[in-house]
């Protein structure tokens, strides 16, 4: 069962007039693959996150995940704004 309000919402975005819009069956097998951070090698050219202020989703936790995947790696950060 899921029980975390993000990801409730997230799944609800995709669902419309009764069904889902992406492949559910896929994507219940394999959420934890899916939630896990896989190392690969780095992406040696610049890259940009935008982030919104009032969003979790990249914050300081992941700082020295994110230098480690992209090494040339920019942030911004959307103030008063959401996910």
């Amino acid at each position: 069962m899921i029980s975390e309000e993000s990801e409730i919402q997230f799944l609800l975005k995709s669902f419309d007039k009764g069904k889902w819009k992406f492949n559910l069956p896929v994507l219940k097998k394999e959420y934890r693959q899916l939630m896990s951070w896989k190392t690969i090698p780095a992406w040696p050219h610049p890259a940009l996150f935008i982030g919104g202020g009032l969003s979790d989703y990249i914050s300081e936790a992941y700082r020295k995940d994110i230098i480690a995947q992209f090494p040339q790696a920019h942030g911004q950060i959307i103030m008063g704004c959401g996910h």
